[in-house]
């Protein structure tokens, strides 16, 4: 056990850029402030400057519609440096924001994966249409060409 912690406190030394925690949170765009419930306790108690990070949140969001959720990946560095990632809203959330009398049409489907394919470019742009056609169906959805 002890030469685990040897071999990270080498790593560390060798590699100030190495990873302390990573913390994963679902925030809105360009509505997160000292306010947001769970962002001044959960950043704080890692010494994250709350305030310079909802400025830089707010302002890498702007291009976004304000109160998209978003899921973000924050990572925390042991040089106190952060760095913080944000997926697209979940295909649920934009099924909800196109749908008109319990159906979506296909060209919706199709916007929807442009979008998802930025967290998914391993995949094909079809393979993340057929995810979103049965995420549809799941609830409940028709769809309309």
């Amino acid at each position: 056990m002890s030469s685990i912690n040897a071999t990270s406190a080498k790593q560390n030394l060798l590699n100030p850029r190495a990873k302390k925690a990573t913390i994963k949170l679902l925030l809105e765009a360009q509505n997160v402030s000292f306010s947001t419930p769970l962002v001044a306790p959960i950043l704080g108690q890692f010494g994250i400057n709350i305030k310079q990070f909802c400025q830089s949140f707010n302002s890498r969001t702007s291009a976004i519609k304000p109160g998209t959720p978003l899921v973000v990946k924050i990572i925390l560095f042991t040089d106190n440096s952060i760095e913080f990632h944000f997926q697209a809203p979940s295909t649920t959330y934009f099924l909800q924001r196109v749908r008109m009398n319990r159906t979506v049409h296909i060209k919706s489907i199709y916007e929807i994966a442009l979008i998802k394919q930025k967290d998914f470019p391993n995949l094909p742009l079809m393979s993340i249409c057929s995810f979103i056609i049965a995420s549809a169906r799941t609830h409940k959805l028709t769809l309309k060409k």
